[in-house]
C-alpha cells in the first residue's frame, strides 16, 4: 500500500465512508476545497482506484471506490478507534442532502465497521434535539421513518454526546447543553413553629435578630409565649 499525503487523507477517508459520491458530495463530506477534491479524484480515477458509474443530478459524475486498500492511512491525532461508527455517521450526513436513519447506516457502514440502524436513529435524534439536524418529514410509527437534513455542519469531527451535560463539538471546542425538560424550582422556606406561630418579620424595619434566616429558624421563646 502507498502512504497517503496528509492533505489527501481526509478526502480519501470520506470517499471510503461514502463509497459512492460526486465530487461536490466528497468536498462537502471532507470539508476540503473543491479544487483539491477535483484534482485528487482525477488522479484516483487515472490510477484505477475509483471509477465513474453514471451521471447524477445536474449532470454530475458519480464515482465509486474500487480499490479500498490502495492507500496506507492512519487515524489523525486524537482519533478514538472506539468511536469510528460515530465518525462514519457524521461524515455520511455531511455528504447526503436529506436522509433517514437507514440511509445513514448504509452510507456509514464499512468492511470493518457495521452500523446498526437503531444506532443511526439514536444519533439522528440526538443531533436533531440540539439543532444540528432538521426533520423535513416527521416520522409516523410503523409507517415511515423521519427524514432529516443537516443544518449545522461545523466541521469533520463528529459531535459526541456527553452524558448529563449534553454534546461536545470538537470543531467548536464547546459543549451544547440539552434543553432543560423541567425548570428548576426555587427553594421554599417552610419553617415549623410551635403553636402555629408564623415566620419572623422581614423588611427594612425588621431587626437583625428577627430577620428571615435562610434555613429553618430557631424560634426565640419571646415569640412563642408562655407555656400553657
Amino acid at each position: 500500500m502507498v502512504p497517503l499525503m496528509s492533505d489527501h487523507a481526509l478526502i480519501w477517508s470520506s470517499a471510503l465512508t461514502l463509497s459512492r459520491f460526486t465530487r461536490t458530495e466528497l468536498a462537502k463530506a471532507s470539508a476540503a476545497p473543491f479544487y483539491k477534491v477535483r484534482a485528487f479524484v482525477r488522479k484516483l480515477q487515472e490510477a484505477g482506484i475509483i471509477r465513474s458509474t453514471g451521471i447524477g443530478h445536474r449532470n454530475t459524475i458519480i464515482y465509486e471506490v474500487v480499490r479500498r486498500d490502495a492507500f496506507e492511512t492512519s487515524p489523525p491525532a486524537g482519533f478514538d478507534r472506539s468511536e469510528t461508527a460515530v465518525g462514519n455517521m457524521w461524515t455520511a450526513m455531511r455528504g447526503l442532502t436529506t436522509f433517514t436513519a437507514v440511509d445513514v447506516a448504509a452510507a456509514a457502514a464499512t468492511d470493518r465497521t457495521a452500523i446498526p440502524v437503531d444506532l443511526a436513529a439514536s444519533y439522528c435524534r440526538m443531533l436533531a434535539r440540539i439543532g444540528y439536524l432538521r426533520a423535513v418529514r416527521k416520522a409516523i410509527p410503523n409507517v415511515r421513518p423521519a427524514v432529516y437534513r443537516l443544518i449545522r455542519n461545523t466541521g469533520p469531527q463528529p459531535p459526541r454526546e456527553r452524558r448529563v451535560i449534553g454534546v461536545y463539538d470538537h470543531n467548536l471546542g464547546e459543549f451544547i447543553q440539552f434543553p432543560a425538560s423541567v425548570s428548576a424550582r426555587p427553594a421554599r422556606w417552610t419553617p415549623s413553629a410551635p403553636n402555629g406561630a408564623g415566620p419572623p418579620p422581614t423588611g427594612s424595619c425588621a431587626s437583625p435578630r428577627n430577620a428571615r434566616p435562610p434555613l429553618r429558624p430557631v424560634w426565640p421563646s419571646a415569640l412563642i409565649g408562655p407555656a400553657a
